[in-house]
């Protein structure tokens, strides 16, 4: 199966994501994303079976029952939900680059967040496609194996 990036902007390793969590993929493996646009889509065809409070993770599970945690900002759940809008609602079908969350990155920044947006798969390995460079919504950026 294939993963698309949920962002446009530039990769970053999460070796180089200033959050151990991430950085030690306890959470899983994948990519970061400095994101250029305020808009995230869909990585993969899937329900989303998880949709937090503070808006600031989601969780998709796909056809395969590959799970995928979009983590948008480092330590944004302290912000409450503030800078996001919701797209869509927990049991939604979503296709790959559907909008997911309309997200004010500006606001994160102002507030002292690091808008790095984390694209990762929880429950299987991956092999990472695309590793540096800048990357389109909906480009190819990580196989499951």
């Amino acid at each position: 199966m294939e993963v698309y990036s949920a962002a446009e902007g530039r990769i970053v390793s999460l070796d180089d994501v200033a959050d151990p969590v991430f950085s030690g993929r306890m959470a899983g493996d994948g990519i970061g994303v400095f994101p250029d646009s305020d808009l995230i889509c869909s990585p993969i065809e899937g329900v989303v079976y998880m949709l937090f409070p503070t808006k600031h993770a989601i969780g998709i599970r796909g056809d395969d029952d590959t799970d995928i945690l979009i983590h948008i900002g480092i330590d944004t759940v302290e912000l409450e939900g503030k800078p996001f809008i919701a797209k869509v609602k927990e049991g939604d079908q979503v296709k790959i680059e559907d909008p997911l969350m309309q997200v004010d990155f500006k606001a994160i920044q102002d507030a002292g967040y690091d808008i790095t947006t984390l694209l990762l798969v929880t429950n299987k390995k991956v092999e990472v496609m695309k590793k540096s460079g800048y990357v389109e919504t909906g480009e190819y950026v990580l196989e499951i194996l």
